[in-house]
């Protein structure tokens, strides 16, 4: 599975700039937006259910690690405050809502964070098309939205309240990674004024 910001052009045909490809272990659908290919999954989690998901890779292990520390929490709020709504939908057990989980990437088994929405197709074939057509859609806006608020640089007030929580401990690894989500985010996310 590719990172949402990382999706390479689709392999199989293209209709009004959407590509699908099935595979043993989900749906992969592709949208070109602003000529990026941003890949989406629908994937089978029980029977008669699906989620419609974006990759994130290993991204959010950091920030997963620190919300036990209240102060930061607070912080993300303000920062980021898409992922926080999907990691309280986790917890909280709303999954239709838009949520964060973590699943094995079939592709090479690998753990990865996903963002996604928890659906139950039903009724006709008309009707499972758009269940599924309107939870891909919410995942792939709270993932532009999740990727839009990383790419915002946060005021020098935010770095400071973050260091006196205690967040910069390991801030190397962290750094770096941030380097890498902003450098790919900067491609094609548009900068507010």
């Amino acid at each position: 599975m590719e990172h949402f910001l990382a999706g390479s052009p689709p392999e199989g045909p293209v209709a009004n700039g959407i590509a699908s490809r099935d595979t043993d272990s989900y749906l992969e659908v592709k949208a070109l937006v602003s000529d990026l290919w941003l890949p989406s999954y629908v994937i089978p989690i029980e029977e008669g259910i699906h989620a419609a998901a974006t990759c994130w890779d290993n991204q959010f292990d950091t920030m997963v690690d620190q919300l036990e520390k209240p102060s930061v929490v607070k912080a993300w709020r303000r920062m980021h405050p898409t992922w926080l709504a999907c990691v309280e939908n986790c917890l909280k057990e709303r999954y239709g809502d838009g949520t964060v989980m973590q699943l094995i990437d079939p592709d090479d088994m690998n753990r990865k964070w996903l963002v996604a929405v928890v659906f139950r197709p039903r009724g006709t074939d008309a009707a499972q098309s758009a269940a599924m057509g309107a939870a891909v859609d919410r995942v792939i806006t709270l993932s532009a939205q999740m990727a839009a608020e990383f790419h915002t640089k946060p005021s020098a007030m935010e770095y400071i309240r973050a260091a006196g929580s205690g967040f910069f401990q390991g801030a190397a690894e962290g750094a770096a990674l941030a380097n890498r989500f902003r450098e790919a985010a900067t491609q094609w996310i548009p900068t507010t004024a």
